[in-house]
């Protein structure tokens, strides 16, 4: 039986960050869990600064993260986000976007099974 989506190769060895600190964020972050995909933290582009955590990960600021992109990859916790999503891509961020609308565009955690 082959898999029908398997983890996106640019995983690898990337820090993943999810973009936002909502419900949807947190709904993101847990189904990465559950299918193996470690989170490092949460990114709220609101925020100065913070000690914040959500299900127990740091909240770093947009400035914070944007110190450690080139091995960073977002991940955006909902479409409330998109907008955003198109705006990291163009500061050359490694944007991945919400598993359902993205994966027939390549933008997904998630690609087709072979």
């Amino acid at each position: 039986m082959k898999p029908l989506y398997i983890k996106n190769p640019l995983l690898e060895d990337k820090k993943i960050v999810i973009y936002g600190i909502d419900e949807k964020a947190v709904l993101t972050f847990t189904t990465l869990l559950q299918n193996e995909v470690y989170v490092s933290c949460f990114c709220d582009p609101e925020a100065k600064s913070t000690n914040l955590k959500i299900m127990n990960k740091s909240v770093i600021t947009i400035e914070e993260l944007k110190n450690c992109k080139s091995e960073t990859i977002i991940v955006i916790g909902g479409l409330d986000h998109m907008n955003k999503a198109e705006m990291l891509e163009q500061e050359g961020f490694q944007v991945l976007y919400d598993f359902n609308l993205s994966a027939y565009e390549g933008n997904s955690i998630w690609v087709q099974g072979e």
